[in-house]
């Protein structure tokens, strides 16, 4: 007999402990050079978004659930095996079916972890990406340090092995959080006592709070900045959503000041002192232009961006930083194979390069 997916449940009332007040705030819709190339798929999925100016205060809530179960990344399941929508993060059903079997065979043989003191989740969809982790995983720790932790919360993560793991501390201790009281977990489920959930902070291309840049500015305050920089963030090392023929591109970088910088390769207090005085920042879209996020008010912000990628996450965190942001749409290389439009490298017109990076700045 087939296994049918779980039952979703909502977060009871009673279970709400937190309420915490997230401003309005207003968006332009986006510079965007080359608009007429995105493909409509991405452009339908974004315009929504886009075309919303006025996002208006609402309520982020905090929860503690006990006796429940997480599975995946960040999926949360009661002591029957029900499925706690606010812990669904864009999970793809075929995810949400594997976190289901996991917590069913728990719940008949017991599980191999369990955390006997209260823990607030710190994972989600997207817990292997830098950009997930410092604006919609981050930010859960930062207010629980805040309002609730008495040197009595535990701190639940993805594993990653991935340079990814020491960042993840890395940033966690700029909270006051020790590796003793992280919990690293995998796909398998976990018992957890009580589980600090939250709940309306993010929603991946559609909302972001103001508030997870108040987390972005105490991890900020702990590092000293470098000169005032122009930064040219490459993803040269990455194996996907590269630049066609950058060489030449990063030259014309040097020749007008730009600093040439492969996130990956610093660590997370290295990223925050670059990034600090950043008075512009151009890359192509991905994990480590999220360090916009780290730059000053007016720091200009340029994206190349792949004309089939949806995504609005770099026009929240620069529009909440009061960042002046601007895409430049690019046209997607041919030998992309068996790749999503988003992941297929990028090249950049020819016309468009003399104006990508700014010599009086």
């Amino acid at each position: 007999m087939a296994i049918t997916g779980p039952s979703i449940i909502e977060t009871p009332q009673s279970a709400q402990v937190l309420s915490l007040s997230s401003r309005a705030f207003k968006m332009a819709y986006p510079e965007v050079l080359h608009q007429e190339s995105i493909t409509s798929d991405a452009l339908g999925r974004m315009q929504p978004t886009w075309n919303t100016p006025d996002f208006p205060e609402r309520q982020v809530t905090v929860s503690i659930l006990n006796e429940v179960y997480v599975a995946q990344e960040g999926l949360v399941f009661d002591a029957h095996g029900n499925l706690f929508a606010s812990s669904v993060t864009q999970h793809e059903p075929d995810k949400i079916a594997l976190g289901f079997n996991s917590v069913l065979k728990a719940l008949r043989s017991g599980c191999e972890m369990y955390c006997k003191r209260t823990a607030v989740l710190c994972k989600k969809r997207g817990a292997d990406n830098y950009g997930h982790w410092l604006m919609e995983m981050l930010p859960k720790a930062y207010l629980s340090r805040l309002f609730l932790d008495h040197g009595d919360l535990d701190y639940l993560v993805s594993y990653n092995k991935s340079s990814l793991r020491t960042v993840i501390q890395d940033s966690l201790a700029m909270l006051d959080i020790t590796r003793r009281r992280t919990l690293e977990t995998g796909f398998e489920a976990v018992k957890v006592q009580s589980l600090v959930l939250f709940d309306g902070l993010t929603n991946h291309g559609v909302y972001m709070s103001p508030i997870v840049m108040d987390c972005i500015e105490s991890v900020s305050a702990r590092v000293q900045a470098k000169p005032s920089s122009k930064v040219f963030v490459t993803r040269e090392s990455q194996s996907t959503r590269r630049l066609v023929d950058e060489a030449p591109i990063q030259e014309l970088a040097r020749m007008r000041g730009y600093e040439i910088v492969d996130p990956g390769s610093l660590t997370f207090s290295e990223q925050i002192s670059v990034f600090k005085s950043a008075k512009h920042v151009v890359g192509v879209m991905g994990a480590g232009m999220t360090n916009i996020a780290l730059a000053p008010r007016h720091c200009r912000v340029t994206v190349l961006a792949p004309a089939g990628m949806p995504d609005t996450f770099f026009w929240f965190m620069a529009g909440l930083k009061g960042q002046r942001y601007e895409e430049i749409r690019c046209g997607q290389a041919e030998n992309g194979g068996s790749r999503p439009d988003a992941d297929r490298d990028i090249f950049i017109r020819h016309h468009d390069i003399e104006n990508l990076f700014d010599a009086e700045l």
